[in-house]
């Protein structure tokens, strides 16, 4: 598969809807911090917003879901567990953004966490974008936090780098790379290495603009997902293997073709 070769900004699609995907497990506790939050963002004039909550197996988030006072909200439900990229994979087959957002169900996004991005998007050359975050425990106060690498964030919680976990993309990148693996964690780490192979450019936003909230349902801090977990060490050593022959022979990884997990829309159409 060739490089990706970027696009001048002006010569894509003008840019008309922005979607936001959230995957949500035992969110139920935080999924309306997440959704009040997304709801003041401002966006440019005459680009509108697309949201869409896929529920994976979790009965208790879908209910408190239904309570939320927002027609144009799109929920799915997936009655089988499937895990957070699997769920993500499904959701963007309904994503009519020319830009999509990952975010996370138990997160909070700051003011202008939506359009600092959308203005790191108006460099020709940029295609993914991060924020910084700032790291909390459940109930939204910062603290200092383990990160991936195993050292720590400031007593603050302020993380002065991007996280693998939330980032925007053109939908060319979507297209391009073809998905998530389905994996159960670390997806998004391996999602971006393919796309820095493909060519795409990373770029940040120096400002911390969402909490990142730390609990013991979070998927770095589960027992099965945490950092130390087998599972987690097995898919980084799949990762290590794709990069090492990357270098060496400059094979890029075939498009996905994820499969669409069994799913029904419990609220809104996209």
């Amino acid at each position: 598969m060739d490089a990706y070769q970027p696009s001048i900004w002006h010569s894509r699609e003008r840019l008309n809807m922005v979607t936001i995907i959230i995957a949500a497990k035992n969110a139920q506790c935080w999924i309306s911090d997440c959704i009040t939050s997304i709801r003041q963002q401002t966006l440019p004039q005459g680009v509108s917003l697309q949201v869409i909550i896929g529920i994976d197996a979790c009965p208790d988030t879908l209910h408190v879901t239904t309570l939320i006072d927002w027609p144009d909200l799109v929920v799915l439900y997936f009655p089988q567990w499937c895990g957070p990229y699997s769920i993500f994979n499904t959701c963007a087959t309904y994503a009519k953004g020319n830009l999509i957002f990952r975010f996370d169900a138990d997160d909070v996004m700051l003011p202008n966490y939506v359009a600092a991005q959308l203005e790191m998007f108006s460099q020709p050359e940029v295609s993914i974008v991060h924020t910084w975050s700032i790291h909390t425990d459940a109930n939204l106060i910062p603290k200092e936090a383990l990160l991936s690498d195993g050292r720590f964030t400031p007593p603050d919680g302020r993380l002065r780098r991007g996280s693998a976990g939330q980032f925007a993309m053109c939908r060319a990148v979507w297209e391009h790379l073809g998905g998530f693996q389905p994996w159960f964690c670390f997806g998004d780490a391996e999602f971006l290495t393919r796309a820095k192979m493909a060519g795409f450019i990373v770029a940040e936003v120096p400002d911390f603009l969402y909490l990142c909230r730390i609990h013991p349902e979070s998927l770095t801090r589960a027992t099965a997902t945490d950092y130390n977990s087998m599972l987690r060490r097995f898919y980084q050593e799949q990762v290590k293997t794709m990069k090492d022959l990357w270098i060496t022979s400059k094979m890029i990884p075939p498009k996905l073709c994820p499969d669409i997990s069994l799913h029904e829309f419990v609220r809104g159409q996209p």
